[in-house]
């Protein structure tokens, strides 16, 4: 009876092996195909976080160039209000805080407008509203006429010596200086006034 039943249960292991083989497969392609896609969505998910973080810079990029780009027509904007103030017929270079300028004359000079409207390409804002956020400048305003003065005695506020352009108006005598500083005068040698530049820039080479 032993002898009868062997080959079956030969043929029973032999097809219970063959199935434990076939699922043992059948299993590691399917370890091997969820590995596979595992990998696959792990590299999509960094490009993703790349394509992400490349799109955050270039943004930051743009902000950054655009606020700088702000800020430098927002400097020759206040120097141009503060150069067109100085150089007003009116102007008294002796007493530089003591003039004002009416906003309307300001509006309506070219370089200024140029900026103010280069400028509302990023910021769509007044010559008054501008102004007020300026500390360069002091607003006077009231029902029929705004008005505007300077702050400082001079155009130039840093700590180094700069160019300065002078115009005594006690005697219209004009001249040039390489050594002038911040809210610092110099003694017209034509009338002996103490006169305070209307212009300031850096210094060029050999100056």
């Amino acid at each position: 009876m032993g002898n009868v039943c062997s080959p079956i249960s030969y043929g029973f292991y032999s097809l219970l092996e063959i199935s434990i083989v076939v699922c043992g497969i059948v299993i590691l392609f399917y370890l091997a195909e969820r590995a596979r896609e595992n990998c696959i969505d792990k590299e999509r998910r960094l490009e993703e976080l790349r394509t992400r973080e490349a799109a955050e810079a270039e943004k930051s990029r743009v902000r950054k160039a655009v606020e700088a780009e702000m800020s430098r027509i927002a400097a020759e904007l206040i120097s141009k209000i503060d150069y067109f103030i100085r150089t007003r017929n009116r102007f008294d270079s002796r007493y530089p805080l003591a003039y004002r300028c009416a906003l309307g004359s300001i509006n309506q000079d070219g370089d200024v407008r140029a900026n103010l409207q280069a400028l509302a390409t990023y910021n769509n804002i007044s010559l008054m509203d501008f102004i007020r956020q300026q500390r360069s400048f002091m607003c006077y305003e009231d029902s029929s006429n705004a008005q505007v003065s300077v702050k400082y005695k001079t155009p130039f506020q840093g700590q180094i010596r700069v160019y300065g352009y002078f115009r005594c108006e006690n005697c219209d005598r004009r001249w040039e200086s390489g050594s002038t500083w911040r809210d610092k005068w110099q003694k017209c040698q034509g009338c002996e006034s103490e006169c305070y530049p209307h212009e300031q820039r850096i210094l060029r080479q050999k100056e």
